[in-house]
């Protein structure tokens, strides 16, 4: 019934893992794997910060806000990355 799907998963799945997961070492997975989780967690939560801003904000704290961004959101994410 779903075969099609399963097949296209796994053939996604192998891509992705070619392209990006097998090209990065365990601490940079799991960096890379924090910042995505939290940025679409507190994006469902209404903040607007990409994954991209998310990734700045980990890596230079609050020295750089992005523009339009507010300093309540920044915080929600280092609480996320925090906890």
């Amino acid at each position: 019934m779903f075969e099609q799907q399963i097949e296209a998963y796994v053939t996604l799945r192998k891509e992705y893992s070619q392209r990006v997961t097998s090209r990065m070492n365990r601490d940079d997975l799991k960096e890379y794997n924090e910042v995505l989780f939290s940025a679409h967690s507190c994006a469902i939560e209404g903040n607007s910060f990409s994954v991209n801003d998310t990734r700045e904000l980990k890596e230079k704290g609050l020295g750089v806000i992005p523009q339009g961004k507010t300093l309540f959101e920044a915080f929600e994410k280092l609480d996320h990355f925090n906890a």
